[in-house]
């Protein structure tokens, strides 16, 4: 499958995952200065109105979403991860740092609160994009996370297996 044709599949499976409704405050998202930055670009604004050069400049400000503005823009992140470009391709790294982070006491539980739906929706992203790189030039961490806490949502069986650990 292209990457033209799972993005139309992915941007077709939002509406059911990740209900459109009123953007969630962005006020006070986190602690950085950064943040004020996030709320200038991002407030009162859906996740389907936030264009691609807005989430490149805040590729890095994921981490700093509030729970509910995460979970609300994150298909505008996974969308624009997906998009064949180095910039594209940045938004991914950050992207996926994002979601793999369960055991970290301030990511972990924003991963956790995320619906069936939406852990589906993401795992199917997660998927598609270690098919699309291989697993050669995918992070260990990315596939472990992948393996261990998105590929039960994912749904298919044919995901990547994780690396072996390595002795230290």
């Amino acid at each position: 499958m292209s990457t033209e044709r799972f993005k139309e599949e992915l941007l077709a499976a939002f509406p059911v995952s990740f209900r459109l409704h009123s953007p969630p405050i962005t006020r006070n998202a986190g602690l950085d200065p950064q943040t004020y930055e996030i709320e200038a670009l991002l407030e009162g604004k859906r996740w389907d109105q936030v264009e691609f050069d807005t989430i490149y400049k805040l590729r890095e400000g994921l981490v700093f979403f509030t729970d509910s503005a995460f979970q609300y823009y994150l298909p505008a992140y996974m969308l624009a991860a997906l998009t064949d470009s180095d910039r594209g391709r940045d938004i991914a790294m950050y992207l996926e740092f994002a979601l793999t982070e369960f055991d970290h006491d301030y990511y972990g539980p924003r991963l956790r609160t995320l619906t069936t739906s939406q852990k589906r929706t993401v795992a199917e992203f997660m998927e598609r994009r270690i098919q699309l790189i291989g697993e050669d030039g995918v992070m260990e961490d990315i596939l472990v996370a992948y393996r261990k806490h998105w590929r039960p949502y994912a749904g298919t069986e044919t995901a990547p297996q994780a690396p072996p650990p390595h002795d230290t």
